[in-house]
């Protein structure tokens, strides 16, 4: 949902047959670049049904270059499946772009990794955690904020798949 009249009225501008779960937006505050927006998808926790399993899988991550006009999807982000879970992407907790750089850089929380990517989206490398798998031993929860003078803070949980007395940190 879009608004320009400071909430008092509100337009749809993503498509009907997209997966709804927005869970964080972020603008890129770079002069010159304030019209390109990145949207994340996926509830984990914290859905109207608070029940273990009764989650909201996303379909990674979407951008706008038009401040949020129209949204496409960023095809590195996307499941092939999007009902069934098998992309990090489909959970993703945070969005954040860095403001003081010349690349497009964005950075994604996901469970298990924190990612990253100088090219607006167009491919991601995982910078902080264990990347690929959320079934392998990883965090959970993750979070990356970025301040305004581009220093970068990220948290990951210490919970790990799998029994507690299992995790051993590294």
């Amino acid at each position: 949902w879009r608004s320009t009249t400071g909430g008092n009225s509100w337009t749809k501008v993503t498509d009907p047959d997209q997966l709804h779960s927005v869970t964080t937006v972020s603008q890129d505050k770079r002069e010159g670049k304030r019209n390109i927006w990145y949207y994340g998808t996926g509830e984990i926790l914290g859905n109207s049904a608070s029940k273990i399993g009764a989650n909201y899988l996303g379909n990674g991550i979407f951008k706008s270059i038009d401040n949020g006009v129209t949204w496409n999807p960023l095809p590195a982000t996307q499941s092939a499946t999007p009902v069934t879970f098998n992309n990090l992407f489909q959970y993703v907790y945070r969005v954040a772009t860095a403001p003081n750089v010349t690349q497009d850089e964005v950075y994604a929380a996901t469970p298990a990794a924190i990612w990253r990517s100088v090219n607006g989206g167009t491919t991601w490398s995982v910078v902080l955690g264990g990347g690929v798998n959320l079934f392998a031993r990883s965090s959970y929860y993750t979070d990356i904020t970025v301040s305004p003078t581009g220093v970068k803070y990220a948290g990951m949980s210490q919970f790990a798949n799998g029994p507690a007395n299992d995790y051993t940190a590294d």
